[in-house]
């Protein structure tokens, strides 16, 4: 009964899945061609990044199927959005009575900053008939940022702040401008700080590619390169400090472990499945 309690307790692993996609593919679009001029920068995306949808299986101590998750990235009228949804599912799904959350930003490209800059972020979490939606908007003119939670049984918030004087991305704008080299050349020795603003405040992490690959565990899967991330305490439900993931040769991401996440031990994160619409 103790543990059923427990079970009950745990949170949606989205934003653990998320943090990992963040340092899963950063870079190995970095060299992409932004525009026929260095005045009139006009965007392209990737071919193989529009239409994106990759699947994701979570699972950790006995519950190897703990929840199902998938991101996607789009062309929109605004600009793009990019999505993440995950649920838990089997036994998992039923004593967190189908906890599901779903994370989606929309975003426009900076021909200037050659960067992609966030417009807003949902994030919508909802278990049994209960709801909880946390909202932030981004106004670059005046240089704020709303943020905004409202749900079941509980009084909307609604906070404005400044925005940094460096970019502040939410997580998954943050994770595609890594992807297109928007951080940066991705190499050996090196951290990337970003600033993510998901929250009333914004809030830090920090990638780190290590001198030495870790050998991925054969059991998870075969990874070819490695990173770890730490972030700020307030962005995750967990207490571990040491979350890590691989991807192939061509940075595609395969696996990441979050160790010691709860009082089950690591929290696997394996890609099933990588789709590019045509």
């Amino acid at each position: 009964m103790q543990a059923h309690r427990r079970l009950r307790s745990l949170q949606p692993p989205s934003v653990l899945i998320l943090c990992l996609g963040i340092i899963f593919a950063p870079g190995y679009l970095a060299g992409t061609v932004f525009g026929a001029g260095e005045d009139d920068a006009v965007f392209r995306l990737p071919a193989t990044l529009e239409g994106e949808d990759i699947t994701f299986g979570v699972g950790f101590w006995l519950f190897k199927n703990a929840a199902h998750a998938h991101m996607s990235f789009k062309k929109a009228e605004e600009g793009y959005v990019a999505s993440f949804e995950v649920q838990t599912s089997g036994f998992i799904g039923l004593i967190t009575r189908n906890m599901k959350e779903v994370m989606q930003s929309t975003m426009r490209y900076d021909p200037q900053k050659r960067r992609l800059q966030p417009l807003s972020f949902q994030e919508t979490i909802t278990q049994g008939d209960r709801i909880r939606i946390k909202t932030v908007t981004f106004n670059y003119e005046k240089r704020i940022f709303t943020f905004t939670q409202e749900g079941t049984n509980k009084k909307k918030i609604e906070i404005t702040g400044r925005l940094p004087k460096k970019d502040c991305d939410d997580l998954l704008t943050a994770f595609y401008n890594l992807r297109l080299g928007s951080y940066g050349p991705i190499k050996k020795g090196r951290d990337i700080p970003i600033t993510a603003c998901v929250k009333e405040r914004p809030s830090r992490l920090l990638i780190v590619v290590p001198e030495q690959d870790k050998k991925a565990p054969e059991r998870v899967c075969r990874g070819d390169y490695y990173m770890m991330l730490s972030m700020e305490k307030d962005l995750t439900n967990i207490a571990s400090k040491k979350v890590s993931g691989w991807f192939d040769k061509d940075l595609v991401p395969l696996c990441g472990i979050i160790e010691d996440a709860y009082f089950f031990g690591d929290i696997q994160v394996i890609q099933k499945e990588r789709q590019i619409a045509k």
